[in-house]
């Protein structure tokens, strides 16, 4: 960032709270200067340099700048005290918060001793240390701190609850939100206690329990507490609603967030409801419900509750967006960090987005797309949205780097924790580099790879990053340990919790070392080793590790039990939620055991066990330990069953899910029940027994246990199957993963079944059978299962095995790891099989026998199974993407996870162009160096569309590049199969394969987009790996023509207009629509903006018209427009994934397309009417071209050209070259140019 002496950001924006060193006239330093944030003070050299010892706080008079430095005592303790206390960050902010001492002119503590921040006074002796009963709160007077210690009467009650709360950290720094109870100069609770952070106020008795009924919002009137408590009416639904928002933790300390209503004095809630934090507004209804439409961001005026509701206008694709947002959790609370989109009045889109979590700001167009190259980190001058884009240098390494971290998730969450790097205004790397999280900076070099030894820890000074390399002396043990601690993930974030070694100047560990996530510290010897019993929780004074250890006595029961709890890993990181024992003084167990994490209390013996019927949950008052036991009834047999229940672990975990039972206060089961975890309720018998038909799932109105059961009519079978399922264990635990049949409100099966856990759905008869063929996996359209059944053929082989596989089990469990063979459409053994568990691939003949010598473990290229089985090749050098692959695995310990992410890579090691997140469905599409492509990313069951950038290796001799077209053929398919052009004859509408032949070779190529100039006989393609756009005549030994190879980075969808002699592109990289003369000249631009992923363009001639598809995994679209590109308008959006293919009918004057997402042929007409299907369930097409009623279609599963009949629906033809790899491009040649020529 550049700032200008002024210490104004060159966007205009003041920065508050950086140092700014104030110059003469001459430009020299000032012998004084000062900090107009801290207030403090300080002299410096010719070089701006701090002279030490002449440091001044704010409100004490300056140094004498222009007197010689004198030689000076040495630093006392409160001076070297005050001095270690860092104050501004390593980039000059002030750190707010800390305790700073303050010292007399001789160096010793004043007497006296205040907070800054907190506003606390305390009395401190002459090492420093509080002297108890002096601290003071803020506005109080304070003590004085001259007289000697009286003795003081024993502390009360409330000066114990007082004095126990933790309002600083150890390093000093204040803990806001917590409750501090007042008590008076007597030490008894002040009647009206008020929570300094909430504004909730309430009264309380003489033990300092809060009075029901007393507690009042921030803002309004306190009860009077010295009046005895009143009858009250009962309460309102909104009182209900608003009291049993939990607002305090069993701590004392606030919840932040949480929604909570506002009633008015009779207990109706008020018309218009406001979140305190997240600032929305909205109108309710008489019941608290929100009206519809009446939702106001924070900042925005809100709607007036009081008129009626008024029709509004249609939203807009940017409402929509913004709404569409959850900023809310089911349970109210704000969801921080979500990218929420800004609309004018009009509902459009304000032309710059601002993430208001991370401080990114981009412009966009009309659709809200992103425009490229504008977007601007938090704190630097933003785009201007309203000038035309320019024209860009290429991005350097540095900017590839930087811009090439994800600093936010697909759902627009900020990632925090990333390191990204920091280019200069050229493009090349900073020589120093720091990481924003950790606060570590280091040097690097030109390429941005770290110099050896420039690291330094925040807070620290950093490395002089122009100054060369020294050699430097070996490392200490200390300081091995401490740089072999992993503080950051090998994707750059953070790793917080790790304990990390503190190192002195000479590498020998520092004597007192300390955890700064637990807060503990303990002396170590020279070698790093704890020294025994020295080791202080936070919050209580250090030993002072410069004494020798003295003999100690042994360790008491209650001490081994507190030492043997672990609370930290193996790795260092703190481990929440286990219970450690209290001892006093003595090593003896407290009477009263707390639990930190739950909140339980309890009394314990002298031997540490728990008390029979002491246990207090969080909030209630506990038992008074010093009591004894007195007599209790027997439990009954709902509290026994209550208390049977394991809440906690062995360990002391809390166990979370488990079913507790609810008694009343005789011990009697309540007789409305409810599942904390999972939200149902129900009714209960006297003994608990669940009473039928009474179960309410959450959210939905609960039963009246109290009226009496109505007779039911007998359970049907459905209801039956329902209801044995087992969805929680004995325990009370859910089981997750059971399929519990869906019925109807006559207890009928509902035709289609679906599994809640796998996703899957089909459908089923009147008994609940499964019907064949009906089964369909997540994410695909359902079958209509109010259609009845088609005549099907018999299974085959394949078919027969695969479905006798049993994947669920008698309960209706999913079972994991069983192999399904997978079957073709024709029902035939699929010649490779792939375990969906283990991973391993193997080819299999046409009994699905596998074929000896063919099986590959998981991650490793899978055997060619249309070939014999090849020999080993000759070993080269391992690639980028197979050392990076290589590393993970070891990484992750040879076994990843299913969801971890490994390279995968090609044959030839370079890189696959779809990658994925292990086994799921989390995939994105990559150039050659691994960097993935900006929109491909996606969740869906079919993976995107990705295409290679490097061609695979050639194989010599090579044949000519020239033209052999097929003979004695009017009708020719043209297709692109990666280094060459096949021609496929048709004969009719028949594929003619016995004449098959290939048109053009191409080494070195990969050919995409085609389209054929039935004028001139001429093909023309795009080249992806050469970024070129060429031609070549159909004429025996025609040579190749390169028209276009600049500014082209991804090429893919071609076509030709026959008549105004052009041709049209996309460019799917920079994305954009360009179009030029049939030679190349006259290039120029028709889009480039609101395109994410254009792939086939299409051009009919007759009318001038373009069509083209996007299959941007956000918003796929197909879009039309004149030539010219005029009259930009979306044809079709809803209902489509992956829209590869686009022709043109031209029998009927539809557009048509195949969608690899939703595996349908469907056409529509230019004004969006007359959508049909075609064909339901195609594999995965890529192109397509139409001609006498048929379409012929380039498919990847089958890696073949496919012909589909439009009047029968049906597929007629198929060809499979002999060299199996993946058909791109398909245009059809002919004689005479066809009517409707695109």
């Amino acid at each position: 960032m550049t700032v200008s002496q002024s210490g104004v950001e060159l966007g205009g924006r003041p920065r508050v709270g950086a140092f700014i060193p104030q110059c003469d006239s001459d430009g020299r330093y000032r012998p004084l200067q000062c900090h107009g944030s801290t207030g403090h003070c300080w002299c410096v050299d010719s070089s701006g340099q701090e002279r030490a010892g002449t440091r001044t706080p704010p409100g004490t008079a300056p140094k004498d700048c222009d007197r010689p430095d004198e030689p000076e005592r040495p630093k006392t303790y409160c001076e070297q005290h005050r001095d270690s206390v860092q104050t501004t960050s390593p980039e000059g902010y002030p750190i707010p918060g800390v305790f700073v001492p303050q010292c007399d002119d001789n160096g010793q503590y004043r007497p006296l001793q205040c907070h800054g921040s907190s506003g606390h006074c305390w009395c401190v002796d002459s090492r420093g240390q509080e002297r108890p009963g002096t601290r003071t709160p803020p506005g109080t007077p304070s003590v004085d701190c001259d007289r000697p210690d009286e003795p003081e009467r024993p502390k009360t009650q409330c000066e114990y609850h007082r004095d126990s709360l933790q309002t600083t950290s150890p390093e000093g720094y204040p803990i806001v939100g917590a409750y501090v109870p007042q008590c008076d100069a007597n030490g008894q609770y002040i009647p009206l206690q008020c929570h300094g952070s909430s504004g909730h106020c309430w009264c309380v008795d003489s033990r300092g329990q809060e009075r029901a009924g007393t507690r009042t919002s921030p803002g309004a009137p306190p009860i009077d507490c010295d009046k005895p408590d009143e009858p009250e009416r009962p309460k309102t639904h909104c009182e209900h609603h608003r009291d049993s928002v939990q607002t305090t933790s069993p701590e004392g300390y606030p919840l932040l967030g949480a929604y909570v209503p506002q009633c008015d004095d009779n207990g109706q809630y008020v018309p218009q409801q406001c979140h305190s934090s997240t600032g929305y507004c909205w109108c309710v209804d008489s019941r608290g419900q929100e009206r519809r439409g009446t939702r106001t961001p924070p900042g925005t005026p809100s709607v007036d509750c009081d008129r009626p509701d008024e029709p509004e206008r249609p939203k807009t694709h940017c409402e929509h967006h913004r709404d569409s947002v959850q900023t809310t959790s089911p349970e109210g609370y704000p969801l921080l960090g979500a990218y929420v989109p800004q609309c004018d009045d009009n509902g459009q889109y304000v032309p710059q987005q601002c993430h208001s979590s991370t401080g990114y700001c981009w412009c966009v167009d009309s659709r809200g797309q992103e425009r490229r190259g504008t977007r601007t980190p938090p704190g630097t001058p933003s785009v201007d949205c309203d000038r035309p884009d320019e024209p860009e240098r290429p991005k350097t390494h540095c900017e590839h780097h930087r811009d090439s971290v994800q600093t936010t998730s697909p759902e627009g969450y900020p990632l925090l924790g990333a390191y990204v790097p920091q280019c200069d205004d050229n493009g090349q790397y900073v020589p120093q580099q720091c990481h924003s999280s950790t606060g570590y900076c280091w040097c690097v070099d030109s390429r941005g790879q770290e110099r050896r030894g420039t690291r330094t820890p925040p807070g620290t000074p950093s490395v002089d990053c122009d100054r060369p390399d020294e050699p430097e002396r070996p490392k200490t043990h200390c300081e091995h340990h401490r740089d072999s601690v992993q503080t950051t993930s090998p994707e750059g974030y953070p790793l917080l919790g790790a304990y990390v070694p503190q190192c002195d100047d000479n590498g020998q560990y520092v004597p007192q070392q300390c955890h700064s996530s637990t807060g503990y510290c303990w002396c170590v010897d020279s070698r790093g080793q704890e020294r025994r019993g020295t080791r202080t929780p936070p919050g209580t004074p250090s030993v002072d590790c410069d004494r020798p250890d003295e003999p100690e006595r042994p360790k008491t029961y209650c001490e081994q039990h507190r030492d043997s709890v672990q609370t930290t890993s193996a790795e260092g990181y703190p481990i929440p939620g286990v219970f450690v024992p209290q001892c006093d003084a003595n090593g003896q167990y407290t009477p009263q055991q707390c639990h930190g994490s739950s909140g339980h209390c309890w009394c314990v013996d002298s031997r540490g066990q728990e008390r029979a019927g002491t246990r207090t949950p969080p909030g209630a008052p506990s038992v008074d330990c010093d009591k004894p036991d007195e007599q209790v009834r027997p439990k009954t047999h709902c509290e026994h069953h209550r208390d049977s229940v394991q809440t906690t672990s062995p360990e002391g975990y809390p166990i979370v899910g488990a079913y507790v039972p609810q008694c009343d206060a005789e011990g009697q089961y309540l007789p409305r029940q409810c599942h904390g975890s999972s939200g149902h309720c129900w009714c209960v018998d006297s003994k608990g027994e669940e009473r039928a038909g009474t179960r309410t799932p959450p959210g939905a109105p609960s039963v009246d246990c109290d009226r009496p059961d109505e007779p039911v009519r007998p359970k049907t079978h459905c209801e039956h199957h329902r209801d044995s399922v087992q969805t929680t264990s004995p325990e009370g635990y859910p089981i997750v993963g059971a399929y519990v049949p869906q019925c109807d409100a006559e207890g009928q099966y509902l035709p289609r079944q679906c599994h809640g856990s796998s996703g899957h759905c089909w459908c089923v008869d009147s008994r609940g059978q499964e019907r064949a063929g009906t089964r369909t996996p997540p994410g695909t359209p359902f079958v209509d299962c109010d259609k009845p059944d088609e005549q099907v053929r018999p299974k085959t082989h394949c078919e027969h095995h695969r479905d006798s596989v049993q994947t669920t089990s008698p309960e209706g469990y999913p079972i994991v790891g069983a192999y399904v063979p997978q079957c073709d459409a024709e029902g035939q053994y699929l010649p490779r099989q792939c375990h969906g568990s283990s991973g391993h691939c193997w080819c299999v003949d046409s009994k699905g026998e596998e074929r000896a010598g063919t099986r590959t473990p998981p991650g490793t290229p899978s055997v060619d199974c249309d070939k014999p089985v090849p020999v080993a090749p000759t070993q080269r050098p391992e690639s980028v993407c197979e050392r990076w692959r290589a590393s993970l695995i070891e990484h992750y310990g040879g076994k990843p996870e299913p969801q971890q992410y490994v390279p995968q890579c090609e044959p030839d090691g370079q890189f696959s162009p779809v990658q994925c997140y292990g086994e799921t469905t989390y995939c994105w599409c990559v150039d050659q160096d691994g960097r993935e492509v900006p929109g491909t990313r996606s969740h869906d069951v079919v993976k995107p569309a990705c295409l290679p950038s490097v061609a695979p290796p050639t194989i010599r001799p090579l044949p000519r590049p020239d033209v052999t077209p097929p003979t004695n053929t009017d009708v020719i398919l043209l297709y692109a199969q990666g280094q060459k052009i096949g021609a496929l004859p048709l004969n009719g509408t028949r594929l003619d394969a016995t004449r098959s032949k290939t048109l053009l070779t191409l080494h070195g190529s990969i050919v995409v987009g085609i389209a054929y100039d039935c004028k001139e006989n001429q093909v023309y393609w795009t080249d992806l790996s050469a970024r070129t756009i060429n031609r070549a005549s159909m004429a025996p030994g025609a040579e190749p023509e390169i028209l276009i190879n600049t500014n082209l980075v991804s090429p893919e969808g071609l076509a030709v207009d026959v008549k105004r002699r052009l041709i049209f592109w996309v460019d799917s990289n920079p994305d954009m629509i360009e179009s030029a003369n049939l030679d190349g000249s006259g290039r120029q631009t028709l889009f480039d903006t609101d395109l994410v992923n254009p792939r086939a363009i299409i051009v009919v001639s007759s009318t001038g018209t373009l069509y083209w598809t996007d299959w941007n995994r956000e918003a796929p679209k197909i879009e039309c427009s004149s030539v010219d590109g005029q009259n930009r308008r979306v044809v079709v959006s809803d209902g489509i994934g992956l829209p590869n293919a686009l022709t043109y009918d031209s029998s009927s004057g539809q557009i048509c397309w195949a969608d690899a997402g939703t595996k349908r042929l469907e056409c529509i007409f230019p004004d969006g009417s007359g959508r049909r299907v075609i064909h339901p369930s195609l594999n995965y097409p890529f192109s397509m071209v139409y001609y006498r009623n048929h379409f012929y279609y380039t498919d990847w599963r089958r890696d073949g050209v496919i012909a589909v009949s439009k009047d029968s629906s049906q597929f007629t033809d198929e060809y499979l070259p002999d060299q199996r790899s993946h058909l791109y491009g398909i245009a059809i040649a002919t004689t005479q140019c066809l009517s409707g020529s695109h």
